[in-house]
């Protein structure tokens, strides 16, 4: 997938290899990750999960699009599923204060998961 660059929104940053919501920036290009002033090196599937979360925030990614946006192809529903969840899990490990009782990363049942500010 081919990272885009900001997010049209009014919290974005004028500098496009950046994408500011809230307390998180995202560094496209070295794919960092700043959450409250904290500097988090994410796996690259990861960050293009977060990417893809990010840039849809703060409706709802399904399954297949959270896969296929970095896969570059669709896959099947149970396999992007279980594809998510590991992803998700591992920003949550990051990102999130309890990852059993997220604040950010949101799943919709059945559905996918969303970027909550």
């Amino acid at each position: 997938m081919k990272i885009p660059k900001r997010k049209e929104n009014s919290n974005s940053q004028g500098n496009e290899e950046y994408i500011r919501i809230g307390q998180l920036t995202m560094d496209t290009y070295n794919q960092v990750v700043n959450f409250k002033g904290k500097v988090i090196k994410v796996p690259s599937c990861s960050f293009q999960t977060l990417v893809n979360l990010l840039l849809h925030s703060p409706e709802p990614v399904p399954y297949t699009s959270l896969v296929a946006d970095y896969k570059g192809n669709r896959v099947g529903e149970l396999e992007a599923r279980d594809k998510s969840r590991h992803d998700v899990y591992i920003l949550r490990k990051m990102l999130e204060q309890n990852n059993l009782a997220p604040e950010h990363i949101l799943p919709v049942d059945g559905f996918g998961y969303k970027w909550v500010t």
